[in-house]
């Protein structure tokens, strides 16, 4: 049995300066010549979306593979555009202990944390003296006693930080 399917020789012209198009003249059996235009092939770079890439320096390892270098500290990260994601080193950015915004987040906190300490110490010395003037006896050298104590008490709760992982 002959097989059925037979190679048509067909003659391709390409113009590489002409825009872009798919046509093709005289579809099927025909031994004219049919002029296809292609598309320059030339692969166009990507505009980098991620905000990572403004903390990373991308460099070429000996191997020749793609890698990123954190700007703030010696940490690099594998870089392959198609095979490796930019989670870690976001994950990575966000966390830095020499990232400048790390740094000022931390002081932040470290003053939101002494303000609500100052705040929190307020309001129970206000306490204290309520309780103490509202009483039946009023004991003057009691409340002096408990003034030291208390304020021993403030500056301990001052140097407490409310963060333990916050180096110091």
């Amino acid at each position: 049995m002959e097989n059925p399917i037979q190679d048509i020789p067909v003659d391709i012209e390409v113009d590489l300066n002409s825009s872009p198009s798919t046509h093709v003249g005289n579809q099927g059996l025909s031994t004219e010549p049919t002029s296809v235009v292609v598309e320059n092939d030339e692969t166009r770079k990507r505009a980098s979306t991620s905000k990572v890439w403004q903390h990373v320096t991308r460099f070429k390892a000996n191997d020749g593979y793609p890698m990123a270098k954190c700007n703030y500290c010696p940490k690099t990260f594998k870089a392959h555009t198609k095979r490796n994601g930019t989670t870690s080193m976001k994950n990575h950015i966000e966390s830095c202990p020499k990232n400048p915004a790390v740094i000022a987040a931390k002081e932040r906190e470290s003053v939101t944390s002494t303000n609500l300490l100052d705040e929190i110490w307020g309001v129970h010395r206000t306490l204290l003296q309520l309780q103490n003037h509202t009483s039946n006896e009023y004991d003057p050298a009691a409340e002096t006693k408990e003034q030291k104590e208390m304020d021993k008490l403030g500056l301990d709760l001052k140097n407490i930080s409310l963060d333990a992982n916050i180096d110091t």
